[in-house]
């Protein structure tokens, strides 16, 4: 993705291990410099899947883009 998302239904993703690890959902926030993906942020999430708000997604996406200056 090119912003944070969350991924439900891992099984349906075509991720069995979801199921494996007890993980509902995935919080995935990607790590860019310029156009290039240089990593993730990756928060799991057992029982109840995420339910976050645009706002959080962002908030998310805000650190992924400092960790980015980081890696730099």
């Amino acid at each position: 993705p090119s912003r944070a998302t969350v991924v439900s239904n891992l099984t349906e993703q075509g991720i069995p291990e979801g199921m494996m690890l007890n993980v509902s959902s995935l919080l995935v926030a990607p790590i860019r410099r310029g156009d290039d993906y240089v990593g993730v942020i990756i928060a799991d999430k057992n029982g109840e899947p995420f339910q976050l708000t645009s706002s959080e997604l962002d908030f998310a996406q805000a650190m992924a883009n400092v960790a980015a200056l980081a890696v730099a």
